[in-house]
């Protein structure tokens, strides 16, 4: 009699645990349960089946039995112009309607293929200091090329700019903005100035910074780009920077679960998730040809350099910052935007 109970109990058991379970894994059908330590949630991934009978832009997901979160998206359909193939490639997973984008021009070569496109697709423009002497010297003053292109508002200490090209563009009615802070550079200035525009402007839409010439010049110049996103992204703000040059993309990713859709006609698939602000005690990943599962990632550890991206969508679960990088082609930034390049928006006020 005691063997019969023991039978059905043991029964009972595992149909129940079954039922409890079964609807969750991750790649590899390995649970992973990521404790985020700021927030003390248990985040719970949902099965490929489950996923798939979700409509992409309109995901919640669950973390725990009592608790439910959106995702952080990230989509770079704007990176190009209409393309066929990215259109059809990328419909139905992202939508930018919510986004005002502001381009920032900093102190480094910038006026490359990236650059039409990023200045007609941006709301405000904005350059810092001497990115503007960049600016007045990479366009021509034949065609009236370079009286096109001018930026709503010149900030930072100044101490860059050249006085006849803060003349020049100050004529054609850009607003020259001193800020002599000197416990902040003036990237940072320029993402303070770009979200009081947008609140003026926008108030509640999301605020994408583009910042061009975040890479390829000084290596502790680029470190302090990185530096200020932590600072724009404070407090799991929506607002985010994306570093930009012609060959690279970095963005931010806060503590959290995060959707990225990279444009397939410009990144990829070289990618890599670095550890820039310490230690991440867990990173979990699906799409990538190298994926990770509730893996501590440190420099002096465990890194993910030279990963490939494999599909439309990217994953990233993560209990700490992290640094999201694609490679970019050149080649893949499209045809220029219109003649008319002065955009809708706010002009200089």
């Amino acid at each position: 009699m005691v063997g019969l109970w023991r039978a059905f109990i043991m029964v009972w058991f595992c149909f129940f645990a079954t039922r409890r379970v079964g609807g969750f894994s991750t790649v590899g059908s390995i649970e992973s349960n990521l404790v985020d330590r700021k927030y003390g949630s248990t985040n719970q991934f949902l099965s490929s089946r489950s996923w798939a009978a979700v409509p992409l832009a309109k995901k919640m997901f669950s973390f725990s039995s009592s608790s439910c979160t959106e995702v952080t998206e990230h989509c770079h359909r704007f990176l190009t112009s209409h393309d066929p193939k990215c259109d059809l490639q990328m419909e139905g997973i992202c939508n930018n309607d919510d986004e005002i984008f502001a381009l920032i021009v900093l102190n480094t070569d910038c006026c490359t293929q990236s650059f039409r496109r990023l200045w007609g697709l941006s709301t405000f423009r904005l350059c810092a200091d001497g990115g503007a002497n960049r600016l007045h010297d990479s366009l021509r003053a034949a065609g009236g090329e370079r009286a096109r292109h001018v930026p709503h508002a010149i900030k930072g200490d100044l101490d860059s700019l050249r006085p006849e090209v803060g003349e020049f563009y100050r004529s054609l009615g850009a607003e020259i903005i001193h800020d002599g802070d000197q416990d902040c550079n003036d990237f940072q200035k320029c993402l303070r100035e770009a979200r009081a525009r947008r609140d003026a402007h926008f108030p509640g839409r999301r605020l994408t910074a583009l910042a061009l010439g975040a890479f390829g010049g000084r290596f502790d110049q680029e470190m302090a780009a990185v530096h200020a996103c932590f600072e724009f992204q404070r407090g799991g703000s929506r607002d985010r920077v994306v570093l930009l040059s012609d060959e690279n993309l970095g963005l931010l990713l806060g503590p959290g679960r995060h959707r990225l859709a990279p444009n397939p006609a410009l990144e990829g698939p070289t990618c890599g998730l670095l550890p820039i602000g310490g230690p991440v005690s867990s990173l979990t990943t699906t799409g990538l040809k190298w994926n990770l599962s509730n893996e501590p990632v440190r420099f002096g550890g465990l890194i993910s350099t030279s990963n490939k991206i494999l599909g439309p969508v990217v994953e990233v679960t993560t209990s700490d910052p992290l640094l999201w990088m694609t490679q970019l082609h050149p080649a893949g930034w499209g045809a220029p935007p219109p003649e008319d390049e002065g955009g809708g928006g706010e002009k200089g006020e």
